[in-house]
């Protein structure tokens, strides 16, 4: 009996610790439309967003930013959730500067997962929630969490100041350049010689979410 061959899948995860706007993060990504600004959503477990883009299927997994979650998710569920992850977008509060510690802990565990499991997969660092800084102060903030988060530990790889995106999910168009870097990498590795419009449009033109 003939059995119809699985769809090649392309798996994104998206992370972060506290309330960063995973989720805000994760639908503008997936939509092309600001989050709106009174928005606000805890994930549970996880939820997940597919695409079909030419003929292979996009799993975006919003992985939330609760602790007890991540903590499962990095632990004894991490060879299940990093294991064929092509893109780790890990999401950042910049307002909450006394969760950065945290957020640079799981940061670093996420990291080790990724490499353990998916040694290929690529990382982003999205610094969330822009639009709220003081202009006067936006430059200093901004280069402060990067330099706390490129503190390495050892057995990693040195972060690189391009992969960090300053974004806002609610205005301004920082966001939409981050998310055409994001698509951009994974056309290179996974749709050579396709258009970034005909990516997007693609992309974005339906919308299938299901949680777990």
């Amino acid at each position: 009996m003939y059995k119809k061959k699985p769809m090649p899948q392309i798996k994104i995860l998206v992370s972060g610790s506290g309330m960063p706007g995973v989720t805000s993060v994760a639908r503008t990504l997936t939509s092309g439309k600001h989050a709106p600004a009174d928005y606000s959503s805890v994930t549970i477990d996880y939820e997940r967003t597919e695409r079909v883009v030419d003929g292979k299927k996009i799993v975006v997994f919003d992985l939330g930013c609760q602790s007890a979650f991540l903590d499962r998710f990095t632990g004894e569920l991490a060879e299940f959730i990093f294991t064929g992850t092509s893109t780790l977008i890990y999401v950042v509060d910049v307002l909450e500067i006394g969760s950065i510690p945290k957020a640079k802990y799981y940061l670093d565990r996420e990291r080790e997962c990724l490499y353990k499991y998916s040694p290929s997969g690529k990382l982003f660092i999205f610094l969330n929630k822009i639009d709220l800084i003081p202009t006067k102060m936006f430059a200093e903030v901004i280069e402060t969490i990067i330099d706390y988060l490129s503190r390495n530990k050892v057995d990693l790889p040195p972060l690189h100041p391009s992969i960090f995106y300053p974004v806002s999910c609610i205005s301004g168009t920082t966001i939409f350049e981050a998310g055409d870097d994001f698509y951009t990498d994974l056309i290179s590795r996974h749709f050579p010689g396709m258009w970034l419009d005909t990516f997007k449009w693609d992309f974005w033109k339906s919308i299938d979410r299901s949680n777990s």
